[in-house]
């Protein structure tokens, strides 16, 4: 699927809850308002597995319907041309749950992941900006249950900002409180990098386990 899009909104756009879309390639998806996404989740959750989004404005924008949403086996990469939007935006209250997938050099200011789901989960995948001018690997605006296990996190010198996450930035809306980086290989090549920007320190958080290569401060040495 390249090169067209609906109603000014993406290449698909689902209306039905519990979509399942499988092998599926997309890519050069542009609108006027520089929104033009693969996927537009109007209904209520959604599983992706092995999807392969690429340069166009945006990947996945989520719902405000919940259920889940899940990545299996995917590739983002090369989103965010002209405009400010990520490789996946998603909404509450939604949850979101990513596994052993790639969401490369995201351009033009945006996240490779944006997040405001009351639940966040990212499991044996890789966040890399090496190339590209992004600004946070993955950013969960509104706080809630935040997890990154066994990842490989790589900022690179473009990115414009310095730390890598964040967390209740733009206010703790979700209940739950919590935060575990645990098992992940964090590389950044800025001179002075930030692991995580945080509103205020949530009730839950653990950073343990991790290998660090470059300098990072708020890592705890005894512990990673």
């Amino acid at each position: 699927v390249f090169g067209k899009s609906k109603q000014g909104k993406g290449a698909l756009i689902i209306r039905g809850d519990n979509t399942y879309i499988e092998g599926l390639e997309c890519h050069s998806i542009y609108v006027p308002d520089n929104n033009g996404v693969c996927v537009r989740l109007e209904g209520k959750g959604i599983t992706l597995n092995k999807v392969y989004f690429h340069h166009a404005q945006g990947g996945l924008l989520g719902s405000v319907k919940g259920g889940d949403i899940i990545i299996e086996s995917s590739r983002f990469e090369h989103l965010g041309d002209g405009s400010f939007f990520h490789g996946v935006y998603t909404l509450a209250p939604s949850r979101l749950f990513i596994n052993n997938s790639s969401f490369l050099n995201t351009r033009n200011g945006g996240h490779e992941i944006k997040s405001r789901s009351t639940h966040t989960e990212i499991t044996n995948s890789v966040i890399a900006a090496s190339q590209s001018r992004d600004s946070r690997l993955v950013d969960v605006p509104n706080g809630g249950t935040f997890i990154l296990r066994n990842n490989i996190l790589i900022e690179g010198q473009y990115s414009e900002n310095h730390d890598l996450l964040s967390w209740g930035v733009e206010g703790v809306l979700h209940s739950t409180e919590k935060i575990l980086i645990e098992g992940n290989t964090i590389i950044s090549d800025k001179s002075r990098a930030k692991l995580i920007s945080l509103a205020r320190k949530p009730k839950i958080m653990r950073v343990e386990g991790n290998i660090v290569v470059g300098s990072i401060i708020d890592i705890e040495e005894d512990d990673n």
